[in-house]
């Protein structure tokens, strides 16, 4: 009886063994007739190598304000600038792989591109904050055209007698005296 099971071991080592050479045969065959570039672990190697180089930056430009090793604003923007093509050339890769990766992976590369976006809009509203906008006072006397004080009352007076051309044509009549202008409706019979 003992020979018997001993014998059985034997036979289904060999099978599994043979199984596993074939199985490692046919993997070692798609591995060399496979794109280098579909490669699912060299891509995920490179994201994840992209993806902490551009948080690296970001979180090294957010410690250096207020040392002496801050960049200017016209560099600082520059290099900002620069990170957020490499966050789009990330997500141009992400969208590429897609149809190679596992949908979990493509899932987790495009969290992580879109966590990568906002950290560097972030990063981008915090060192460089946009001027609030103010509203500017207009001269009166003169303006950047050359239009004088004369000049704006002449297009006043023009706009008021296009406005009761427009209300003469509804049937409205009006009438200016001084600076006073009567305005009545034209009845008609």
């Amino acid at each position: 009886m003992e020979a018997k099971r001993v014998q059985m071991m034997d036979r289904l080592a060999a099978i599994d063994e043979a199984r596993k050479a074939d199985a490692d045969a046919r993997r070692a065959e798609l591995d060399a007739a496979a794109d280098p570039r579909e490669n699912i672990r060299s891509f995920l190697a490179g994201f994840e190598e992209r993806k902490a180089r551009v948080e690296g930056e970001v979180n090294a430009h957010r410690s250096a304000v207020g040392t002496p090793d801050a960049k200017p604003a016209d560099d600082l923007r520059a290099a900002l600038d620069a990170l957020q093509a490499d966050v789009i050339a990330i997500e141009r890769s992400v969208a590429e792989a897609s149809y190679f990766l596992p949908a979990y992976d493509s899932r987790a590369c495009t969290a992580a591109v879109d966590h990568l976006k906002k950290t560097v809009a972030e990063a981008t509203a915090e060192l460089l904050p946009r001027k609030k906008f103010t509203f500017s006072k207009k001269k009166k006397e003169a303006t950047a055209s050359g239009t004088t004080k004369a000049d704006g009352e002449k297009k006043e007076k023009k706009e008021a007698d296009d406005v009761a051309a427009q209300l003469a044509r509804v049937g409205i009549r009006t009438t200016t005296t001084g600076s006073t202008t009567t305005t009545q409706l034209a009845t008609q019979l």
